[in-house]
């Protein structure tokens, strides 16, 4: 099994690749993700067992209806949830690519809920797994956001990997509290919406992933990733991982295009359309006799994010200039 968490700009996309080669896919980023050119580099369109949306938001389900559109017979499923006023025109459009997929007899659409088992691999005890939201949390929900899915990948009952969108992090503790993941994703690219209240540090402490990959965009609007989450994580041990450098950790090379590290094509996968600086790019994960190894640029990134003015995720663990940063 090989995880390649995507560099898809201010948007999320992960892709696992099973042992036949089929694809599951989380997430798949906004219009014109790196991800439809991907699929469209492939000689025949790969098996993806199913697409699974976090929500419905166009950073996560923008390019559904280009995937849908050009692989639809290749598409066994799609997972999402009801999360917002179904008249809304973007989401509409979601709605018609998936419906129209459906009524073709290309895929089954299916609701995202809490316990729905996503696949799962009962020899070997892996499963994908919805622990977040149940029906009535997404019924409650105040905006999509709270009642954004959460999604653990389990391996022989114990959780590893854990997508939660973009969920408060309150959200993440209650459902995911006690796992120890090797790695988590955001949530909502480094800025949960509880990152100001006690919540947010109290959910690290009862999750405690190891690691932290931020899927975030070098020219985002939103002050993305905040610096106050990316100091939690590191103080609580969790090392953190950004898809593209932003101003907060060095403006010069930003505005120079400087690219710290570009493992795009090191992992042979499509790099972002339009403007960007690449800190650590996507991330790979290959699961080995039970094990998950990250791909060989991990000691690369550290030295060169160490020659930057601020690195955040240097700094939340108290390093400093001049220090060796393997630690």
């Amino acid at each position: 099994m090989v995880i390649d968490f995507w560099d898809v700009g201010q948007g999320n996309c992960c892709v696992i690749k099973l042992d036949d080669n089929s694809l599951i896919i989380i997430d798949v980023g906004r219009r014109g993700s790196p991800l439809v050119d991907w699929l469209n580099d492939r000689p025949s369109f790969p098996t993806i067992r199913t697409i699974v949306l976090t929500h419905n938001d166009a950073d996560h389900a923008g390019a559904l209806p280009a995937i849908v559109a050009r692989g639809g017979a290749s598409i066994e499923g799609v997972c999402a949830l009801v999360d917002r006023n179904i008249e809304a025109p973007a989401f509409q459009k979601i709605l018609e690519a998936v419906r129209g997929g459906e009524r073709n007899g290309f895929f089954r659409l299916e609701r995202l809920e809490r316990n729905k088992i996503i696949w799962e691999d009962a020899a070997k005890g892996i499963r994908l797994i919805a622990v977040y939201p149940g029906m009535l949390d997404n019924i409650d929900a105040a905006n999509p956001n709270d009642t954004s899915g959460i999604i653990c990948l389990e391996i022989k009952g114990k959780t590893e990997l854990i997508w939660p969108g973009d969920v408060p992090m309150q959200k993440m503790g209650e459902s995911c509290h006690d796992t120890e993941p090797y790695a988590i994703t955001g949530p909502h690219h480094g800025a949960p919406s509880d990152v100001r209240t006690p919540a947010s540090r109290e959910a690290i402490r009862a999750v405690r992933p190891k690691f932290n990959f931020i899927s975030v965009g070098t020219h985002n609007s939103y002050s993305h990733p905040r610096l106050r989450f990316i100091r939690q994580l590191e103080v609580e041990g969790c090392r953190v991982r950004c898809s593209q450098l932003t101003y907060r950790c060095e403006r010069l090379r930003v505005n120079a295009r400087d690219h710290v590290l570009k493992t795009h094509g090191y992992l042979g996968l499509r790099a972002p359309r339009g403007k960007y600086v690449s800190c650590r790019g996507p991330w790979r994960l290959t699961l080995t006799n039970g094990q998950f190894v990250p791909d060989r640029w991990d000691e690369e990134h550290l030295r060169i994010i160490a020659t930057l003015k601020r690195p955040q995720c240097l700094l939340g663990r108290g390093w400093k200039r001049g220090d060796q940063p393997f630690q």
